[in-house]
């Protein structure tokens, strides 16, 4: 999974499944939890591969600004504006890239509220059925 090559991505699932291991089975755990744990994975197998993906592009661009230092240093001086289009054709990839990365960091956030949330939301019903026994209880006394 160190690798940097887009190739390897494949590899990341079955890695990751090795080191965390399944969802367990339904008998193991209830719907809630096990979705829980699915999203989870999911995001988590997502987020190694756009970390993958982003050492890749990452490598690119400095591979095309050395390319780009190398060329400036021996062009003539007419092709300064041929230079500068490159530079900022290379500046707007980048751009692009980092905005990809920030989607994928919101889309990251946006997980992890959905996950505390529905914590929230499987605590209140849990404290919904203590109440519900509790009164029961009470009541019969």
């Amino acid at each position: 999974m160190r690798g940097r090559s887009a190739s390897s991505i494949g590899q990341i699932q079955p890695a990751f499944l090795k080191v965390y291991g399944a969802t367990p089975s339904a008998t193991d755990a209830n719907d809630t939890q096990r979705n829980l744990m699915d999203v989870d994975d999911a995001m988590a197998i997502g987020t190694l591969k756009a970390t993958m993906i982003s050492e890749q592009a990452s490598e690119q661009m400095l591979s095309i600004a050395d390319s780009l230092e190398q060329q400036s240093a021996g062009t003539a001086p007419g092709a300064a504006p041929l230079l500068t289009a490159q530079a900022q054709v290379a500046n707007l990839q980048n751009q692009a890239f980092l905005q990809h990365m920030l989607a994928a960091e919101l889309r990251q956030e946006a997980t992890l509220l959905a996950h505390d949330n529905a914590l929230v939301k499987e605590s209140a019903a849990a404290n919904k059925v203590l109440r519900d026994h509790m009164r029961q209880v009470l009541g019969r006394q």
